[in-house]
């Protein structure tokens, strides 16, 4: 059993199809709007922190049901581990520093939802297997702007899947930025969970 990161699998070309991107897009999708409020998945995440465990022989398109948060999965690992006395972090840390530097970034660039943010961002990556950095150019004044840019430009996966992934990096819902609203929940689940799940149906049957 080996357990691989879902960027490496795109990356590596492991005979994942076009229908196989859209059935991982899809799991995602659902996987967000499931666990969104759980200690299961956090607000911003890559496809590189997503893992699947693979059989001898198995391709990563047929692993997908195995598909995990690598990060938290190993920390609940190490949660059943004798743990060392943790050390306080100061306020002024580079860790809080880091977490506020993030979110004023969020704020002058207007991110209203980080966790739709970073499935818009995974839905790119899934099209284009590659990492969002890899697209990165100098006139980029962040993963923000290069994130918003890619999503502009044209995927094998086409116009639809691009116009879902636009839809998540801007929280585009007409229905406020608050997740664990139930208007702003049913739109996701229509237009990104329904829209991804209507693109792998026509899949299936071609």
């Amino acid at each position: 059993m080996t357990e691989l990161t879902v960027q490496a699998a795109l990356e590596t070309g492991l005979q994942v199809s076009v229908e196989h991107q859209l059935k991982m897009a899809h799991s995602m999708a659902k996987a967000v709007l499931h666990l969104f409020d759980t200690p299961w998945m956090v607000d911003e995440w890559r496809l590189k922190d997503i893992s699947m465990f693979l059989a001898n022989g198995q391709q990563a398109g047929d692993a997908l049901d195995t598909m995990h948060m690598t990060k938290l999965f190993h920390e609940k690992q190490a949660q059943l581990q004798p743990q060392p006395v943790p050390q306080t972090a100061s306020i002024g840390s580079s860790s809080s520093l880091q977490s506020s530097y993030c979110s004023d970034e969020q704020t002058l660039y207007g991110v209203p939802n980080l966790i739709l943010f970073s499935l818009g961002v995974a839905l790119l990556e899934i099209a284009h297997r590659r990492p969002l950095e890899s697209f990165t150019r100098p006139n980029d004044r962040n993963n923000i702007h290069t994130a918003r840019r890619l999503a502009q430009s044209p995927s094998a996966l086409g116009q639809r899947y691009q116009s879902i992934a636009q839809k998540c990096l801007q929280c585009d819902f007409g229905t406020g930025s608050e997740l664990r609203g139930k208007d702003l929940q049913g739109r996701v689940y229509g237009d990104v969970v329904g829209g991804l799940g209507r693109m792998v149906e026509v899949m299936s049957i071609a």
